[in-house]
């Protein structure tokens, strides 16, 4: 197990492994886990996945003091320094992505010293549609505007941000003057998806149930894993289901029960809820995800007929 901050600022002085603490679906989106030693102390590390807030954060603080036994450090992203002041005033240690940490039990505080001129940038699941929009088009050359009108569900800070990491990776190469900057693949098609398919996830993060009578105020437009898996190869869907969003999955989560919570005699429909918003391909008036999609969520199947399929798929990009 990696982190940016760590590798960055005590390169050869932390290890750091996947804890094995469990966190709720919710939990997911927000953190990781992982216990290790900085330092020469070992601390369980509570990695952000995105900027938390200061009540975020004390609530995270309160439910891993309780059970565990070694000292909790926060991992936190970008412009996370807003709540500093605070964080230090309860006294929760931390280190920020600018290299600001304050560990009180072994009193260190302070702005570390960068080894490089650089802003440390931290890979995000949701970076992942930005890599695979050049893999589905490796001839693209294409400036950030253009880019924003192809993915228009994500914002111009957190394109910004997707773009310099995956230059910073030797993912893309940059073109043009700073007004005008474009961007295209690296390297060859083969390359750049070997550089970059390790990070490709499965994006769905669990399987709920609604009952069909109760079905109709749900969004049916994305449609399942296997449907996209039938699409791109010749292995029949054999269920029918459908795919959600974390905010839909959230407004109507009243709606949902888990496999064990279905009532015999009722007729449920399954959904697949998302962890980011991926990169979708049209079908008739529906959606499926992108293969690379398909390949990550598969890659790893048992049945014969998936792995064959999969394998197959797979060949355009190796």
């Amino acid at each position: 197990m990696e982190n940016e901050i760590l590798e960055h600022y005590f390169a050869g002085s932390y290890s750091l492994k996947e804890s094995s603490i469990p966190l709720s679906f919710s939990e997911q989106s927000l953190i990781t886990l992982g216990e290790g030693e900085l330092l020469g102390k070992r601390y369980l590390f509570v990695i952000g996945r995105r900027e938390l807030s200061y009540s975020e954060v004390t609530a995270f603080n309160f439910r891993f003091t309780s059970i565990s036994s070694q000292p909790l450090v926060f991992l936190l992203r970008e412009n996370s320094r807003s709540i500093a002041r605070k964080l230090m005033k309860d006294q929760i240690a931390f280190i920020t992505a600018e290299g600001f940490v304050f560990i009180p039990q072994v009193v260190i505080f302070g702005q570390l010293p960068s080894p490089v001129r650089r802003e440390v940038l931290i890979w995000h699941d949701s970076y992942i549609p930005v890599a695979q929009y050049f893999l589905l088009n490796p001839s693209a050359k294409v400036n950030s505007l253009q880019l924003q009108s192809e993915l228009s569900f994500y914002s111009r800070s957190l394109l910004i941000k997707a773009l310099a990491l995956l230059t910073q990776l030797g993912f893309l190469k940059q073109e043009g003057s700073i007004r005008s900057t474009s961007y295209s693949l690296a390297g060859s098609l083969h390359d750049s998806y070997a550089l970059i398919k390790e990070k490709f996830i499965n994006p769905i993060r669990g399987s709920y149930f609604v009952k069909e009578s109760e079905a109709l105020s749900l969004p049916h437009e994305i449609l399942s894993s296997e449907s996209a898996l039938s699409f791109y190869t010749n292995v029949a869907p054999e269920n029918e289901a459908f795919l959600l969003g974390r905010k839909d999955y959230w407004d109507h989560r009243y709606l949902f029960v888990d496999s064990k919570q279905r009532a015999f005699q009722e007729v449920y429909l399954r959904y697949d809820v998302l962890a980011y918003q991926p990169l979708l391909m049209r079908k008739e008036s529906s959606f499926v995800l992108n293969p690379l999609d398909v390949i990550a969520i598969y890659r790893e199947d048992k049945d014969p007929r998936v792995a064959e399929a999969i394998n197959h798929l797979e060949e355009a990009y190796r």
